[in-house]
């Protein structure tokens, strides 16, 4: 049942997401963006901190997700002044809540955390298409992402013998993340020949391992982090796919790396 929910769920979420991304601009690619920075960082917050803690959820909340929206429409002085102000406001109201000393600064760095995970993570997709082929880098990313899931599912369900990381992801093997490699570079090609002719082959499959090599640990940390905080899944936002930083595990390591390698090859 769990996969045939993930189909549909897929079916319906692919093609608007094709249609979305052919036809915004930043205005509406920033306010998604920043939609869903406010539902991962109430996700995060959720794993991360016990039900009585309520004020924490809400600076949390509050603090990145005022950063996203400032920081996209008004620059990067407003992210180094949001994140003194998101450091300052998380330290005091530990200081006026301050419960447990010794786990003081574990509830501060897991506040601060959640901030740079989700908001300055999230924050590339906007930037990269702010770059001269910004919309094709999209588009590039998902489908390295989306094929190194696919050859991964499928290698490693058909040969995975060796555990890949069994303390943090037991059904993960070494043998679906090769697949993952190969098929991201697959994607790659195809991207390369349907769209995107701007940039060279050498240039493009370096990005896309980087892309999908990263991703694949992005896929980890998340697991990383439920496990730590004790849950399955983070949200259950998606049927079948569970909460929107579930889906987002990969993309959120994926883009940053598009990013630099966009910059870095100047298209």
């Amino acid at each position: 049942m769990a996969l045939k929910q993930r189909l549909i769920t897929a079916a319906v979420a692919i093609p608007l997401l094709i249609l979305f991304l052919l036809f915004t601009d930043r205005f509406w690619l920033a306010a998604v963006v920043c939609l869903a920075n406010l539902i991962g960082l109430h996700e995060y917050a959720g794993m991360a901190f016990p039900v009585e803690n309520t004020l924490g959820k809400w600076m949390l909340l509050v603090s990145g997700g005022l950063l996203l929206p400032l920081w996209l429409g008004y620059g990067e002085p407003w992210l180094v002044g949001g994140l003194m102000l998101v450091v300052i406001g998380q330290a005091l109201l530990v200081l006026a809540r301050p419960g447990e000393l010794p786990q003081t600064v574990a509830r501060l760095s897991t506040a601060l955390f959640g901030v740079l995970y989700v908001t300055v993570l999230l924050s590339s997709i906007v930037f990269l298409f702010d770059q001269p082929e910004g919309r094709k880098w999209l588009f590039t990313v998902l489908m390295v992402v989306m094929g190194a899931d696919s050859a991964a599912f499928f290698v490693g369900r058909s040969f995975g013998r060796t555990p890949l990381y069994a303390l943090i992801s037991p059904n993960k093997s070494r043998e679906g993340a090769v697949g993952g490699l190969a098929g991201s570079l697959l994607a790659a090609c195809l991207a390369r020949i349907l769209f995107f002719d701007e940039i060279g082959w050498g240039a493009l499959l370096a990005s896309a391992l980087l892309m999908s090599l990263l991703g694949q640990l992005g896929d980890l940390v998340e697991s990383m982090l439920k496990r730590s905080f004790g849950v399955k899944d983070s949200g259950n936002l998606l049927p079948g796919h569970g909460g929107i930083l579930d889906r987002l595990d990969s993309l959120l390591f994926a883009f940053p790396t598009a990013l630099l390698c966009a910059v870095l090859a100047g298209a």
